[in-house]
């Protein structure tokens, strides 16, 4: 699991290859998003998505996501939406969580590594591209 709080952390994840570069540059699109949106009076570099809801990025063997704040396990999440993304060919769920401070978690899920039945889940969920 990769916990992301700012541009920093995604830079580090494109370097060590863990992330490819489209889903680095929507993610760091995302990051900008959120600070345009909060209209912070720090600088971009310096922004942490740490009080306003972190991403989250699954991977393959993660069984717990209580490091991030989150349920034991991915069946017992119940996202507020879902919607769907496809970068580079690859395909992720986005789920998103709103935490008990009222910050909104994104959660996301590489389609291979998903259960069946989450994945059919996710299927019959009203999903936004």
């Amino acid at each position: 699991m990769q916990i992301i709080n700012s541009i920093a952390d995604i830079q580090q994840l494109k370097e060590a290859k863990i992330i490819s570069k489209d889903l680095a540059e929507h993610l760091e699109r995302k990051v900008r998003s959120l600070h345009t949106q909060i209209k912070q009076q720090i600088g971009r570099g310096d922004f942490s998505l740490a009080q306003y809801g972190i991403l989250v990025l699954l991977e393959k063997g993660d069984r717990s996501l209580r490091e991030a704040g989150l349920p034991e396990a991915m069946e017992e999440i119940m996202p507020e939406w879902v919607s769907r993304l496809e970068v580079a060919g690859e395909i992720y769920f986005i789920l998103y969580l709103i935490g008990n401070t009222g910050s909104i978690y994104r959660v996301y899920v590489p389609n291979p590594i998903l259960e069946e039945i989450v994945r059919y889940w996710l299927l019959e969920q009203p999903v936004e591209e």
